[in-house]
């Protein structure tokens, strides 16, 4: 269970560097130190592959900046007929 743990907080770091890269840097060297300390290097490990694994699996957003202020046209049929409930239509 701490291995799984530490990959899904490699991930999360991942994610949450997109957002605050200076305190996300920051919690890996501390976490790094103090597991450095303690000698657990193999959760460094798993940490830093997890890190890797979200690296890997990482889609970026495609670009919608070329319909930006263009009017766009959206049109919808009606499959069914609207039926009587209880309520009304």
């Amino acid at each position: 269970m701490p291995f799984f743990i530490s990959f899904l907080s490699g991930v999360v770091l991942f994610y949450s560097f997109q957002y605050f890269p200076f305190s996300t840097t920051l919690i890996i060297l501390l976490s790094s130190v103090y597991l450095s300390v303690q000698r657990r290097f193999i959760t460094i490990l798993i940490v830093l592959l997890g890190i890797a694994f979200a690296f890997f699996r990482y889609e970026i957003g495609k670009d919608m900046s070329h319909i930006w202020g263009k009017e766009a046209l959206v049109r919808g049929v009606v499959e069914s007929y609207p039926m009587d409930t209880e309520r009304g239509i």
